[in-house]
């Protein structure tokens, strides 16, 4: 009982020390809740097929997220607490806004080069593929400063911006949609404009935010340092994020290559409601919680505040174990109602399968919260085999369970993948704490 009394006194304390602060960073995230909600509810009316291409899009800018940007955003937050404390947070700063810019160009290039000489592509094809890549590049923009903000601690900006451009995204999606022009590359091209705003918007905010900072007089040699630091570290996240990409999104290429968009576009639906139930509160309390304890382990010898970020590590695991447990609950008791307000009844076939891709989902994050502990104790490297493992089993169980029973297979095959990567984290977890 010590632990959990420890943990029920440090949530007390930071909620009394942070509640402003955290209010703001809720707000903030329960704006993008419900601005997801009310799109995926007016893009599911374009019809299963597009909406499963929809869903393909998604997991291409997944991919981005996990094997480059999340790599990167991760290094950032972690080493910009040691950048403070050798006076370099200025240029530290600096670093992370030229890379977003110089990612979000070169990205768009590489795009356009490699689809003008894709072959056999329709002149509707090739524009739904820069479109679809406009809307990608664009939202790594702008969701980059999310986290640039949030290590910042600047969280009510960061609130108010995430609120304020979703509250236009949403109100442009209805106007779409009540005019009858709605389709998947209308929305995404509306999506994009959007992105591109508001990224330009807080490059500018976040560029002034830190203007009264010297970046110092020998930045070259100083940001060389800091990037070698970035680069070493994120290399295991590069091979984290490529497996986690295989567990978490390769059903959804099986599904259109074994079975149907239409079947994607079904799938799609449930895969954004177990996100919103279970990823999305995983990834919010994950966000709040990392940079107090990284700042916590900035200091191994201070077997106190080590205790203290482990404390947070625990508190993040037992809160997504609990998110996960009422969502089950939920699902199983009104799965095809929830289908039904994200989408319509055209999506409720498969609503029995839900529960189990929320217990999937669950025992997936639940795993991915502790691996809080190796991240913060500077060894990233020692979740590459559970990592590996993990994405190779998954991919592997995907095709196997999808090519014998269909779309329920993915639900079986959710079940295996993430069991197996909450247990391997387990043991990883265990030989670190000796």
């Amino acid at each position: 009982m010590g632990l959990f009394t420890d943990i029920k006194d440090q949530i007390l304390e930071k909620t009394k020390d942070s509640r402003g602060e955290f209010f703001w960073f809720l707000l903030g995230q329960f704006s993008i809740l419900i601005s997801n909600f009310i799109v995926v509810r007016m893009l599911t009316k374009a019809g299963k097929e597009e909406f499963g291409f929809y869903t393909l899009v998604l997991t291409v800018s997944a991919f981005l997220s996990y094997i480059y940007y999340g790599p990167a955003q991760q290094s950032f937050m972690k080493f910009y607490f040691m950048a403070d404390g050798e006076g370099e947070k200025g240029l530290f700063t600096r670093l992370m806004s030229r890379f977003i810019v110089k990612s979000t160009l070169l990205l768009g290039l590489l795009t356009i080069g490699i689809s003008s000489f894709l072959p056999g592509l329709t002149g509707l094809e090739f524009s739904s593929l820069i479109v679809a890549a406009l809307f990608i590049v664009t939202a790594k923009y702008t969701e980059f400063f999310n986290s640039a903000f949030n290590i910042l601690r600047r969280r009510k900006l960061n609130s108010i911006l995430q609120f304020s451009e979703r509250l236009l995204l949403i109100l442009l999606i209805i106007i779409l949609t009540v005019s009858g022009k709605i389709s998947i590359i209308t929305a995404l091209l509306l999506m994009a404009s959007i992105n591109i705003v508001f990224a330009i918007t807080k490059n500018i905010i976040f560029a002034r935010n830190t203007e009264g900072e010297n970046p110092a007089a020998d930045y070259k040699k100083l940001a060389s340092k800091h990037t070698n630091r970035i680069r070493g570290y994120s290399i295991p996240f590069v091979i984290w994020g490529l497996s986690g990409w295989l567990q978490l999104n390769s059903e959804k290429w099986m599904m259109a290559n074994l079975l149907s968009l239409e079947n994607v576009g079904v799938y799609g639906v449930m895969a954004v409601i177990v996100n919103m139930f279970v990823a999305i509160p995983a990834n919010i309390l994950s966000e709040f919680i990392s940079p107090v304890v990284f700042a916590n382990y900035s200091d191994p010898a201070n077997a106190e505040r080590v205790k203290k970020g482990k404390l947070y590590i625990m508190i993040t695991f037992f809160s997504v174990v609990v998110i996960a447990a009422v969502s089950v609950l939920l699902s199983w008791a009104g799965g095809e109602w929830i289908i039904r307000l994200f989408s319509s009844g055209s999506y409720v076939s498969y609503a029995y399968l839900l529960p189990l891709f929320v217990i999937g989902a669950g025992l997936f994050n639940s795993g991915q919260a502790l691996t809080m502990e190796g991240l913060a104790l500077n060894n990233p490297r020692a979740y590459l085999a559970p990592k590996i493992l993990g994405g190779i089993a998954a991919l592997a169980a995907n095709y196997y369970f999808i090519s014998s029973y269909g779309l329920p297979g993915a639900a079986y095959a959710s079940l295996f993948a993430g069991a197996f990567y909450l247990l391997y984290i387990l043991f990883v977890n265990t030989r670190l704490s000796r």
